[in-house]
Parts: C-alpha cells; structure tokens; sequence
C-alpha cells in the first residue's frame, strides 16, 4: 500500500507499465474532466471510474481484495476513512472472490489499521491488499476517482 501526496506520484514510475501510463494519464489530464462512470484509457489494463458511492458507517465497513488489479484512490470529496488489514487476518468472508466485480469482500475485523484520504492525496492498494474505502462519519455519498490497473 502507498499513501502519498498526488504531487508525489511521479516518484512510483517503474513499478509497473500499466501503472506507468496511469501516472502520464493523470500528469497530463485533468481529474477534473473526467465523466461519470467508466472511462476505459488502455482497455482493460487501465481504466478509471469516477463513482459517487454511499458511503458506510464503520459497522457496516468490508474490506476488498483483488486478484488481478491495483486500485489507485483520488477522492474528489475528501474525508473519506479508508481501512486497511492484512488478508491472512481476514476471517469473516462477506462474499467470495467474483470474477465478473474482481473482487472478494470480507466483514471488517477487529485489528483496524486506518487513514483519512484526504483531497490532493492518493491511496495505492496491490492486488491482494485488503482495503476497506468509503467509511465516512456522516451518512453521505462518496466522491472519488478509482483507477483500476491490471498488474497481471
């Protein structure tokens, strides 16, 4: 997992191709103009939604994992709570792995690990890296970007 300032990205380059060419993408667009929804910029190796999802109490929090994509964070409207465990400590399976969503959901655990991300920050989560996002103090949508980059 990598929290760092947006400004900060740049020095992440190498890590991957694919996370490489998310990188140039948001150096030299506008987060800003990207539209609703699904925007696909390298077919499935790359792309990004721009989602406004309801956000969760922290009882009512899951942590996901993927298996073939890293998720990079940007929230557009900030304070959004964003959890984080190791996968061997994730016990209580929500709901298991879906091909067709990528992802497998788990209960949160006791253990919590957690950091606000804030506006002009962003969080990279590896495939396998449990994350629990879109925990929020009030109940009230969560606005971000999520660029899903294909590492395998």
């Amino acid at each position: 997992m990598i929290l760092d300032k947006l400004t900060n990205l740049k020095r992440y380059k190498n890590i991957h191709p694919n996370l490489d060419k998310a990188i140039n993408w948001i150096e030299n667009n506008s987060i800003d103009s990207i539209d609703p929804g699904k925007t696909l910029l390298d077919g499935d190796n790359l792309f990004v939604v721009n989602t406004e999802l309801e956000g969760y109490n922290l009882e009512n929090g899951l942590y996901e994992i993927h298996h073939k994509y890293a998720d990079l964070h940007i929230v557009i409207d900030p304070k959004e709570t964003i959890y984080y465990a190791q996968v061997d400590e994730l016990n209580s399976v929500y709901k298991e792995y879906d091909t067709s969503i990528e992802m497998k959901l788990f209960h949160m655990t006791t253990r919590r690990n957690s950091f606000k991300l804030n506006k002009d920050e962003f969080a990279f989560f590896f495939p396998y890296e449990a994350h629990g996002p879109k925990i929020v103090e009030t109940n009230r949508p969560v606005k971000k970007l999520i660029f899903k980059i294909k590492m395998n």
